[in-house]
């Protein structure tokens, strides 16, 4: 059963934007299946690491597994990076 993603902590906002924020963590080994979130709100540097690291954590809560590559992993990623105001690809 999903919960709600985790809540959002304030930005302090007006960054560049530029490039993805997240996807799976490095040296899991696959490209496959790979997130990246792209801020659509003006999110800090900052502000994308802590919403990358706080929403791998949920989704692995979500997915209750071991590795972060399967179906359950993504759609909670997907959710929880649109609940913070990115786009995901």
């Amino acid at each position: 059963m999903a919960t709600d993603p985790p809540p959002v902590a304030e930005s302090g906002a007006a960054a560049d934007g530029a490039g993805p924020a997240a996807g799976p963590p490095p040296g899991d080994g696959t490209a496959a299946g790979q997130i990246f979130m792209y801020p659509k709100n003006g999110q800090s540097a900052e502000q994308q690491a802590t919403d990358k690291a706080e929403c791998q954590q949920w989704a692995q809560q979500q997915a209750g597994q071991v590795a972060q590559n399967g179906s359950d992993y993504q759609r909670a990623m997907i959710a929880c990076a649109e609940g913070r105001g990115y786009s995901t690809r």
